[in-house]
Protein backbone atom coordinates (compact mmCIF):
# COMPACT_ATOMS: atom_id res chain seq x y z
CA UNK A 1 0.00 0.00 0.00
CA UNK A 2 1.29 3.29 -0.24
CA UNK A 3 3.69 4.86 2.00
CA UNK A 4 0.85 7.56 3.89
CA UNK A 5 -2.59 7.48 4.23
CA UNK A 6 -3.44 11.14 4.99
CA UNK A 7 -6.12 11.74 7.77
CA UNK A 8 -7.06 15.08 7.77
CA UNK A 9 -7.94 16.50 11.02
CA UNK A 10 -9.34 19.81 9.71
CA UNK A 11 -9.89 19.55 6.14
CA UNK A 12 -13.41 21.18 5.08
CA UNK A 13 -13.81 22.85 8.84
CA UNK A 14 -9.98 24.26 8.81
CA UNK A 15 -10.34 25.83 5.51
CA UNK A 16 -13.39 27.00 5.99
CA UNK A 17 -12.11 28.62 9.09
CA UNK A 18 -8.98 29.95 7.38
CA UNK A 19 -11.36 31.64 4.42
CA UNK A 20 -13.32 33.72 7.12
CA UNK A 21 -10.26 34.67 9.07
CA UNK A 22 -8.01 35.05 5.98
CA UNK A 23 -10.84 36.73 4.56
CA UNK A 24 -11.71 39.57 7.25
CA UNK A 25 -7.63 39.86 7.62
CA UNK A 26 -7.18 40.59 3.99
CA UNK A 27 -10.11 43.27 3.82
CA UNK A 28 -8.73 44.99 7.24
CA UNK A 29 -5.58 45.21 6.04
CA UNK A 30 -5.34 45.09 1.77
CA UNK A 31 -6.17 47.33 -0.95
CA UNK A 32 -8.46 46.61 -3.55
CA UNK A 33 -6.52 44.76 -6.27
CA UNK A 34 -7.42 41.80 -8.05
CA UNK A 35 -7.87 37.86 -8.61
CA UNK A 36 -9.68 34.63 -10.49
CA UNK A 37 -11.50 31.34 -9.53
CA UNK A 38 -11.36 28.10 -11.08
CA UNK A 39 -14.47 26.26 -10.51
CA UNK A 40 -17.41 28.52 -10.77
CA UNK A 41 -18.35 30.78 -13.24
CA UNK A 42 -20.74 33.75 -12.82
CA UNK A 43 -22.33 35.12 -15.83
CA UNK A 44 -23.69 38.91 -16.30
CA UNK A 45 -26.97 39.92 -15.24
CA UNK A 46 -29.96 39.72 -17.41
CA UNK A 47 -29.40 43.90 -17.82
CA UNK A 48 -25.66 43.62 -18.92
CA UNK A 49 -25.98 40.60 -21.16
CA UNK A 50 -29.27 43.38 -23.00
CA UNK A 51 -26.91 45.91 -22.99
CA UNK A 52 -23.91 44.17 -24.65
CA UNK A 53 -26.12 43.13 -27.23
CA UNK A 54 -26.95 46.83 -28.00
CA UNK A 55 -23.31 47.80 -28.94
CA UNK A 56 -22.39 48.19 -31.75
CA UNK A 57 -19.99 45.98 -33.05
CA UNK A 58 -16.94 48.74 -34.73
CA UNK A 59 -16.97 49.56 -31.17
CA UNK A 60 -13.07 49.21 -30.55
CA UNK A 61 -12.66 47.88 -26.69
CA UNK A 62 -9.67 50.27 -24.95
CA UNK A 63 -10.03 49.30 -21.46
CA UNK A 64 -10.43 46.61 -19.31
CA UNK A 65 -11.42 47.91 -15.81
CA UNK A 66 -11.63 45.31 -12.66
CA UNK A 67 -13.17 45.54 -9.13
CA UNK A 68 -13.36 43.54 -6.41
CA UNK A 69 -9.50 43.28 -5.96
CA UNK A 70 -7.80 42.60 -2.45
CA UNK A 71 -4.67 41.54 -2.85
CA UNK A 72 -3.97 41.10 -6.33
CA UNK A 73 -2.20 44.14 -8.37
CA UNK A 74 -4.10 45.50 -10.85
CA UNK A 75 -1.28 46.24 -12.77
CA UNK A 76 -0.28 42.79 -12.58
CA UNK A 77 -3.68 41.80 -14.37
CA UNK A 78 -3.72 44.47 -16.55
CA UNK A 79 -0.27 43.24 -17.83
CA UNK A 80 -1.89 39.72 -18.24
CA UNK A 81 -5.00 40.88 -20.36
CA UNK A 82 -3.17 43.82 -22.33
CA UNK A 83 -3.80 41.31 -25.99
CA UNK A 84 -7.21 41.87 -25.71
CA UNK A 85 -6.90 45.19 -26.06
CA UNK A 86 -7.69 47.96 -29.27
CA UNK A 87 -9.64 44.98 -30.29
CA UNK A 88 -13.41 45.35 -32.25
CA UNK A 89 -16.47 44.42 -30.00
CA UNK A 90 -17.21 41.86 -32.59
CA UNK A 91 -13.57 40.62 -32.37
CA UNK A 92 -13.62 40.06 -28.46
CA UNK A 93 -14.59 36.81 -26.79
CA UNK A 94 -15.06 37.24 -23.13
CA UNK A 95 -14.61 33.81 -22.82
CA UNK A 96 -11.12 33.93 -24.06
CA UNK A 97 -10.77 36.65 -20.98
CA UNK A 98 -12.22 34.80 -18.55
CA UNK A 99 -9.82 31.38 -19.57
CA UNK A 100 -6.57 33.29 -19.15
CA UNK A 101 -8.17 34.92 -15.60
CA UNK A 102 -9.06 30.61 -14.78
CA UNK A 103 -5.74 29.80 -15.53
CA UNK A 104 -4.48 32.50 -13.12
CA UNK A 105 -6.70 29.92 -10.21
CA UNK A 106 -6.96 33.08 -7.94
CA UNK A 107 -10.74 34.15 -8.32
CA UNK A 108 -13.43 32.26 -6.87
CA UNK A 109 -15.95 34.26 -9.21
CA UNK A 110 -15.79 36.02 -12.61
CA UNK A 111 -18.22 38.28 -14.04
CA UNK A 112 -17.51 39.99 -17.46
CA UNK A 113 -19.18 42.22 -19.47
CA UNK A 114 -18.91 44.71 -22.24
CA UNK A 115 -19.68 48.84 -21.46
CA UNK A 116 -19.54 51.62 -24.20
CA UNK A 117 -17.74 54.16 -22.96
CA UNK A 118 -17.99 56.76 -26.09
CA UNK A 119 -19.19 57.24 -29.83
CA UNK A 120 -16.28 54.83 -30.78
CA UNK A 121 -14.95 52.98 -27.42
CA UNK A 122 -16.22 50.13 -25.64
CA UNK A 123 -14.68 48.44 -22.01
CA UNK A 124 -14.78 44.65 -20.49
CA UNK A 125 -15.81 45.64 -16.91
CA UNK A 126 -14.51 42.47 -15.10
CA UNK A 127 -15.98 41.75 -11.60
CA UNK A 128 -14.03 39.23 -9.17
CA UNK A 129 -14.36 38.02 -5.81
CA UNK A 130 -10.57 36.64 -4.62
CA UNK A 131 -9.99 32.91 -3.25
CA UNK A 132 -7.88 32.78 -0.32
CA UNK A 133 -4.40 32.53 -1.29
CA UNK A 134 -2.12 32.63 1.80
CA UNK A 135 -2.81 28.86 3.73
CA UNK A 136 -1.31 27.47 6.85
CA UNK A 137 -2.00 23.62 6.39
CA UNK A 138 -1.13 21.14 9.27
CA UNK A 139 -1.94 17.27 9.01
CA UNK A 140 -1.57 13.91 10.40
CA UNK A 141 -0.67 11.07 8.19
CA UNK A 142 -0.13 7.03 9.18
CA UNK A 143 1.33 4.27 7.28
CA UNK A 144 2.25 0.51 8.43
CA UNK A 145 1.81 1.43 12.12
CA UNK A 146 3.74 4.50 12.41
CA UNK A 147 2.42 7.88 12.80
CA UNK A 148 4.32 11.38 11.13
CA UNK A 149 2.47 14.63 11.23
CA UNK A 150 3.74 18.33 9.82
CA UNK A 151 2.30 21.12 8.20
CA UNK A 152 3.68 24.11 5.62
CA UNK A 153 2.31 27.71 4.94
CA UNK A 154 2.15 28.42 0.96
CA UNK A 155 1.27 31.80 -0.50
CA UNK A 156 -0.07 31.17 -4.22
CA UNK A 157 -0.17 34.76 -4.70
CA UNK A 158 2.67 36.30 -2.66
CA UNK A 159 3.22 40.04 -3.37
CA UNK A 160 0.03 40.31 -5.40
CA UNK A 161 1.39 39.34 -8.52
CA UNK A 162 0.85 35.66 -8.97
CA UNK A 163 4.55 34.59 -7.04
CA UNK A 164 3.85 31.45 -5.07
CA UNK A 165 6.19 30.45 -1.60
CA UNK A 166 5.79 27.77 0.60
CA UNK A 167 7.93 26.55 3.95
CA UNK A 168 7.15 23.43 5.95
CA UNK A 169 8.20 20.10 7.15
CA UNK A 170 7.30 16.72 7.79
CA UNK A 171 8.30 14.89 11.38
CA UNK A 172 8.06 11.48 12.82
CA UNK A 173 9.61 9.25 15.24
CA UNK A 174 12.32 7.77 12.34
CA UNK A 175 12.26 10.69 9.71
CA UNK A 176 12.13 14.21 9.67
CA UNK A 177 12.37 16.97 6.56
CA UNK A 178 12.37 20.65 5.99
CA UNK A 179 11.65 22.14 2.71
CA UNK A 180 11.13 25.85 1.61
CA UNK A 181 10.93 27.12 -2.03
CA UNK A 182 10.10 30.67 -3.81
CA UNK A 183 8.70 30.42 -7.44
CA UNK A 184 8.36 34.28 -9.67
CA UNK A 185 6.87 33.20 -13.09
CA UNK A 186 8.12 34.64 -16.29
CA UNK A 187 6.58 37.33 -18.30
CA UNK A 188 5.49 37.46 -21.69
CA UNK A 189 7.53 40.71 -22.13
CA UNK A 190 11.28 39.34 -22.12
CA UNK A 191 11.45 39.75 -17.94
CA UNK A 192 12.69 36.38 -16.84
CA UNK A 193 11.21 34.25 -13.64
CA UNK A 194 13.12 32.33 -11.40
CA UNK A 195 12.85 29.84 -9.12
CA UNK A 196 14.84 29.19 -5.67
CA UNK A 197 14.28 25.81 -2.99
CA UNK A 198 16.34 24.14 -0.40
CA UNK A 199 15.34 21.19 1.46
CA UNK A 200 16.77 19.24 4.44
CA UNK A 201 15.91 15.14 5.65
CA UNK A 202 17.40 12.51 8.01
CA UNK A 203 16.08 9.45 8.14
CA UNK A 204 15.53 5.59 7.38
CA UNK A 205 14.73 4.88 3.80
CA UNK A 206 12.92 1.82 2.34
CA UNK A 207 13.49 0.42 -1.13
CA UNK A 208 11.19 -2.36 -2.57
CA UNK A 209 10.88 -3.88 -6.36
CA UNK A 210 7.86 -4.18 -8.65
CA UNK A 211 6.89 -6.51 -6.73
CA UNK A 212 6.44 -4.55 -3.07
CA UNK A 213 9.08 -6.88 -1.79
CA UNK A 214 11.76 -4.87 0.93
CA UNK A 215 14.72 -4.88 -0.84
CA UNK A 216 16.76 -2.73 1.89
CA UNK A 217 17.09 0.09 4.34
CA UNK A 218 19.57 2.99 4.80
CA UNK A 219 19.81 5.43 6.62
CA UNK A 220 20.81 9.01 5.80
CA UNK A 221 20.77 12.69 6.00
CA UNK A 222 20.48 15.09 2.81
CA UNK A 223 20.96 18.45 1.87
CA UNK A 224 19.90 20.33 -1.29
CA UNK A 225 19.74 23.72 -2.53
CA UNK A 226 19.33 25.13 -6.29
CA UNK A 227 17.79 27.64 -8.24
CA UNK A 228 16.70 28.12 -11.79
CA UNK A 229 16.07 30.93 -14.13
CA UNK A 230 12.92 30.75 -16.54
CA UNK A 231 12.29 32.70 -20.22
CA UNK A 232 9.16 32.65 -21.57
CA UNK A 233 9.11 33.04 -25.44
CA UNK A 234 5.55 33.45 -26.99
CA UNK A 235 2.52 32.71 -24.59
CA UNK A 236 2.74 28.97 -24.75
CA UNK A 237 6.66 28.09 -24.50
CA UNK A 238 9.10 28.24 -21.69
CA UNK A 239 12.55 27.93 -21.11
CA UNK A 240 14.50 27.23 -18.26
CA UNK A 241 18.30 26.29 -17.00
CA UNK A 242 19.45 25.66 -13.46
CA UNK A 243 21.91 24.47 -10.62
CA UNK A 244 21.29 22.57 -7.84
CA UNK A 245 23.89 21.48 -4.77
CA UNK A 246 23.44 18.23 -2.95
CA UNK A 247 25.35 16.89 -0.41
CA UNK A 248 24.23 12.99 1.18
CA UNK A 249 25.83 11.39 4.38
CA UNK A 250 25.43 8.34 5.08
CA UNK A 251 24.30 7.14 8.86
CA UNK A 252 25.40 3.20 7.97
CA UNK A 253 29.13 3.61 9.85
CA UNK A 254 30.24 -0.18 9.45
CA UNK A 255 29.95 -3.11 7.34
CA UNK A 256 28.56 -4.92 9.79
CA UNK A 257 25.25 -2.33 10.42
CA UNK A 258 24.62 -2.37 6.58
CA UNK A 259 24.91 -6.34 5.97
CA UNK A 260 22.36 -6.09 8.76
CA UNK A 261 20.22 -3.98 6.74
CA UNK A 262 20.44 -6.28 3.57
CA UNK A 263 19.68 -8.93 5.51
CA UNK A 264 16.59 -7.89 6.82
CA UNK A 265 15.70 -6.91 3.38
CA UNK A 266 16.35 -10.14 1.83
CA UNK A 267 19.27 -8.88 -0.18
CA UNK A 268 21.36 -12.15 0.20
CA UNK A 269 18.63 -14.27 -0.67
CA UNK A 270 17.99 -11.58 -3.56
CA UNK A 271 20.60 -11.82 -5.12
CA UNK A 272 20.99 -16.38 -4.62
CA UNK A 273 17.48 -16.49 -6.32
CA UNK A 274 19.01 -14.42 -9.12
CA UNK A 275 21.82 -16.96 -9.12
CA UNK A 276 24.23 -14.21 -10.12
CA UNK A 277 27.65 -14.27 -8.23
CA UNK A 278 28.97 -10.58 -9.03
CA UNK A 279 25.55 -9.34 -8.76
CA UNK A 280 26.52 -8.72 -5.08
CA UNK A 281 29.78 -6.57 -5.55
CA UNK A 282 28.13 -4.42 -8.27
CA UNK A 283 24.86 -4.39 -6.39
CA UNK A 284 27.28 -2.82 -2.92
CA UNK A 285 29.29 -1.31 -5.17
CA UNK A 286 26.71 1.19 -6.36
CA UNK A 287 24.60 1.46 -3.46
CA UNK A 288 26.86 1.17 -0.40
CA UNK A 289 26.92 4.23 1.42
CA UNK A 290 29.07 6.95 1.50
CA UNK A 291 29.50 10.90 2.15
CA UNK A 292 29.08 12.45 -0.70
CA UNK A 293 28.70 16.12 -2.45
CA UNK A 294 26.66 16.37 -5.67
CA UNK A 295 26.42 19.48 -8.49
CA UNK A 296 23.97 19.34 -11.23
CA UNK A 297 23.06 21.70 -14.08
CA UNK A 298 19.86 21.24 -15.98
CA UNK A 299 18.30 22.13 -19.09
CA UNK A 300 14.45 22.08 -19.79
CA UNK A 301 11.43 23.10 -21.94
CA UNK A 302 7.98 23.00 -21.49
CA UNK A 303 4.73 24.22 -23.70
CA UNK A 304 1.22 24.51 -22.18
CA UNK A 305 -2.23 25.86 -23.35
CA UNK A 306 -5.38 25.75 -21.37
CA UNK A 307 -9.37 26.11 -22.21
CA UNK A 308 -12.20 26.82 -19.90
CA UNK A 309 -15.67 25.66 -21.12
CA UNK A 310 -17.54 26.68 -17.85
CA UNK A 311 -16.53 23.30 -15.90
CA UNK A 312 -12.98 22.21 -16.51
CA UNK A 313 -9.70 24.29 -17.10
CA UNK A 314 -8.38 21.98 -19.60
CA UNK A 315 -4.73 22.02 -20.70
CA UNK A 316 -2.41 20.49 -23.36
CA UNK A 317 1.27 20.28 -22.36
CA UNK A 318 4.37 18.78 -22.98
CA UNK A 319 7.86 19.23 -21.72
CA UNK A 320 11.59 17.76 -21.46
CA UNK A 321 14.39 18.30 -19.09
CA UNK A 322 18.02 17.31 -18.95
CA UNK A 323 20.56 16.87 -16.19
CA UNK A 324 24.18 16.53 -15.81
CA UNK A 325 25.71 15.90 -12.66
CA UNK A 326 28.99 15.14 -10.37
CA UNK A 327 29.85 13.67 -7.17
CA UNK A 328 32.60 13.58 -5.36
CA UNK A 329 32.01 9.42 -4.93
CA UNK A 330 34.95 7.11 -4.50
CA UNK A 331 34.88 5.48 -7.55
CA UNK A 332 36.09 7.33 -10.52
CA UNK A 333 33.18 5.63 -12.80
CA UNK A 334 30.51 7.08 -10.50
CA UNK A 335 31.49 10.39 -10.41
CA UNK A 336 29.18 11.72 -13.19
CA UNK A 337 25.55 10.99 -14.34
CA UNK A 338 23.17 12.00 -16.06
CA UNK A 339 18.99 12.26 -16.03
CA UNK A 340 16.61 12.84 -18.63
CA UNK A 341 12.91 12.99 -18.04
CA UNK A 342 10.03 13.81 -20.98
CA UNK A 343 6.36 14.29 -20.43
CA UNK A 344 3.26 14.75 -22.22
CA UNK A 345 -0.13 15.61 -21.35
CA UNK A 346 -3.97 15.78 -22.63
CA UNK A 347 -7.01 17.01 -20.92
CA UNK A 348 -9.57 17.20 -23.81
CA UNK A 349 -13.64 17.97 -23.18
CA UNK A 350 -15.77 15.60 -24.54
CA UNK A 351 -18.74 16.91 -23.13
CA UNK A 352 -19.49 20.27 -20.92
CA UNK A 353 -19.25 18.01 -18.04
CA UNK A 354 -16.92 15.22 -19.21
CA UNK A 355 -13.46 15.21 -20.72
CA UNK A 356 -10.96 12.60 -21.54
CA UNK A 357 -7.55 12.82 -19.24
CA UNK A 358 -4.18 11.29 -20.54
CA UNK A 359 -0.90 11.32 -19.61
CA UNK A 360 2.72 9.93 -20.70
CA UNK A 361 6.12 10.19 -19.26
CA UNK A 362 9.41 8.77 -18.73
CA UNK A 363 13.25 9.20 -16.81
CA UNK A 364 15.80 7.73 -17.91
CA UNK A 365 18.97 8.18 -16.27
CA UNK A 366 23.03 6.88 -15.94
CA UNK A 367 25.18 6.23 -12.92
CA UNK A 368 23.03 7.56 -10.70
CA UNK A 369 23.19 6.88 -6.82
CA UNK A 370 20.07 5.53 -5.05
CA UNK A 371 19.34 8.97 -3.69
CA UNK A 372 18.90 10.47 -6.92
CA UNK A 373 17.13 7.54 -8.31
CA UNK A 374 13.15 8.45 -9.63
CA UNK A 375 9.74 7.12 -8.17
CA UNK A 376 6.49 6.52 -9.69
CA UNK A 377 5.24 9.88 -10.30
CA UNK A 378 7.96 10.18 -12.98
CA UNK A 379 6.35 7.69 -14.74
CA UNK A 380 2.29 9.50 -14.14
CA UNK A 381 1.15 6.29 -12.53
CA UNK A 382 -0.27 5.21 -9.21
CA UNK A 383 0.48 1.18 -9.60
CA UNK A 384 4.08 0.75 -9.10
CA UNK A 385 4.68 0.38 -5.31
CA UNK A 386 4.88 3.56 -3.30
CA UNK A 387 8.49 2.83 -2.15
CA UNK A 388 10.25 1.57 -5.85
CA UNK A 389 13.03 3.69 -7.00
CA UNK A 390 14.42 3.31 -10.65
CA UNK A 391 16.94 5.25 -12.92
CA UNK A 392 14.85 4.17 -15.82
CA UNK A 393 10.94 4.16 -16.24
CA UNK A 394 8.18 5.33 -18.57
CA UNK A 395 4.34 4.68 -18.22
CA UNK A 396 1.21 6.63 -18.33
CA UNK A 397 -2.90 6.71 -18.28
CA UNK A 398 -5.93 7.49 -19.85
CA UNK A 399 -9.37 7.84 -18.78
CA UNK A 400 -11.84 10.07 -18.32
CA UNK A 401 -13.09 12.46 -15.70
CA UNK A 402 -16.52 13.49 -15.02
CA UNK A 403 -17.74 16.75 -13.46
CA UNK A 404 -20.63 15.07 -10.81
CA UNK A 405 -20.93 18.02 -8.31
CA UNK A 406 -20.67 22.05 -7.92
CA UNK A 407 -21.12 23.88 -4.48
CA UNK A 408 -20.10 26.52 -2.65
CA UNK A 409 -16.83 24.21 -1.72
CA UNK A 410 -15.45 23.86 -4.84
CA UNK A 411 -16.31 21.09 -8.14
CA UNK A 412 -16.30 17.58 -6.73
CA UNK A 413 -15.39 15.08 -9.71
CA UNK A 414 -14.66 11.36 -10.15
CA UNK A 415 -12.44 9.86 -12.50
CA UNK A 416 -11.31 6.36 -14.46
CA UNK A 417 -8.51 5.53 -16.01
CA UNK A 418 -6.33 2.75 -17.01
CA UNK A 419 -2.55 3.18 -16.23
CA UNK A 420 0.67 1.05 -17.75
CA UNK A 421 4.47 1.41 -16.73
CA UNK A 422 8.01 -0.19 -17.84
CA UNK A 423 9.81 0.25 -15.73
CA UNK A 424 13.74 -1.17 -15.04
CA UNK A 425 13.44 -3.61 -11.71
CA UNK A 426 16.06 -4.66 -9.34
CA UNK A 427 16.76 -7.32 -11.38
CA UNK A 428 18.26 -4.85 -14.02
CA UNK A 429 15.47 -6.65 -16.17
CA UNK A 430 12.42 -3.98 -17.40
CA UNK A 431 8.85 -5.40 -16.24
CA UNK A 432 5.17 -4.32 -17.38
CA UNK A 433 3.43 -3.57 -15.16
CA UNK A 434 -0.76 -2.54 -15.65
CA UNK A 435 -3.96 -2.06 -13.88
CA UNK A 436 -7.28 0.36 -13.62
CA UNK A 437 -7.26 3.29 -11.57
CA UNK A 438 -10.08 5.33 -9.89
CA UNK A 439 -10.79 8.03 -7.44
CA UNK A 440 -12.37 11.22 -7.16
CA UNK A 441 -11.09 15.20 -6.84
CA UNK A 442 -12.04 18.61 -5.45
CA UNK A 443 -11.30 21.62 -6.80
CA UNK A 444 -11.19 23.96 -3.84
CA UNK A 445 -13.71 27.07 -5.52
CA UNK A 446 -12.59 29.61 -2.71
CA UNK A 447 -8.89 28.48 -2.01
CA UNK A 448 -6.16 29.71 -4.68
CA UNK A 449 -4.39 26.21 -4.06
CA UNK A 450 -3.86 22.64 -6.70
CA UNK A 451 -7.03 19.93 -6.66
CA UNK A 452 -7.45 17.55 -3.94
CA UNK A 453 -7.48 14.13 -5.21
CA UNK A 454 -7.97 10.34 -3.45
CA UNK A 455 -8.07 7.31 -5.52
CA UNK A 456 -6.91 3.30 -5.33
CA UNK A 457 -5.09 1.79 -8.46
CA UNK A 458 -4.59 -2.15 -9.03
CA UNK A 459 -1.56 -3.58 -10.18
CA UNK A 460 -2.64 -6.55 -12.45
CA UNK A 461 0.96 -7.79 -12.66
CA UNK A 462 1.97 -8.18 -9.28
CA UNK A 463 -1.51 -8.33 -7.67
CA UNK A 464 -1.99 -5.61 -5.30
CA UNK A 465 -3.70 -2.19 -4.29
CA UNK A 466 -2.46 1.14 -4.19
CA UNK A 467 -3.87 3.78 -2.57
CA UNK A 468 -2.85 7.71 -3.31
CA UNK A 469 -3.54 10.78 -1.87
CA UNK A 470 -2.70 14.56 -3.53
CA UNK A 471 -2.81 17.81 -2.09
CA UNK A 472 -1.63 19.40 -5.03
CA UNK A 473 1.57 17.19 -4.18
CA UNK A 474 1.52 13.10 -3.93
CA UNK A 475 1.31 11.96 -0.25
Amino acid sequence: MSRTFLLFLILIPLFANICVSAEDFASASVEENSVVSTEEFVVSDSSEQEENTELSSELVVTSINFSGLKRTKNWYLQSRVKKFLNKSVSDTNLSDIEGLLQEEGLFETIDLSLKQQSETEASVEIVVKEKISFLPIPFVASSEGSVMGGGFVMDTNAFGIHDMFAVGGIFSANNMMGFGTYFHAPKTNGIPGFSLSASGAKGTYDVKNLDDELIFKYKAKTFSAGASVLEKLGEYNTFSVGGRYRSFYSEERNEKQLRHEFREGNYYEYCRLLSVAEKRKKYESRYVMEDFNTIAGNVGWSFKKSSWNGWFLSSVSMGVNASCLYSTRKEPESRWAQKYFAMLSVQQPVLPRLRLIATTSGVWGRNNHISEYSGKSSASVTILPSDFLSERMAGGFAGLEYGLLRTSIGLFSVYGAYECAVAQDWTEEYEFCHGPGFGMKLYLSKLAFPALSMGFSYNVTSSFWEYAFSLGFSM
